[in-house]
């Protein structure tokens, strides 16, 4: 949820509204998302990797799919999960800051309008 705090914080709840779920029965809804981001640096230990995988692989193929913090534990071993699949996975490293993610969400923004 931290990291939702920090994208309305920068962009504003009328631009964004994140939703964060830990429970993985609340991640279906009526509508896909835009965008998913997967946090590994904040995750609930009984979320493994492969249930993310199969649940994102459901998604439209129009649903940008992002993985921040890839070098760490969790996003290690998610990598190696989607490792060949055909869904591809945008990662950005918390060193190059939140500014790719917001270049991402504005970009969808304006492909939506």
């Amino acid at each position: 949820e931290g990291f939702a705090r920090r994208l309305v914080t920068a962009l504003g709840d009328d631009r964004v509204s994140p939703h964060a779920h830990a429970d993985p029965d609340r991640w279906h809804s009526s509508s896909p998302p835009q965008i998913v981001i997967l946090d590994a640096s904040d995750f609930p230990q009984d979320v493994t990797p492969a249930s993310v995988a199969r649940w994102a692989g459901d998604l439209p193929h129009s649903t940008a799919l992002v993985l921040w913090a890839p070098e760490l534990p969790y996003g290690k071993n998610f990598r190696r999960e989607i490792d060949g699949s055909t869904r591809k996975w945008l990662t950005i490293d918390p060193t190059e800051g939140i500014a790719p993610l917001l270049d991402l969400i504005r970009s969808r923004r304006r492909s939506m309008a």
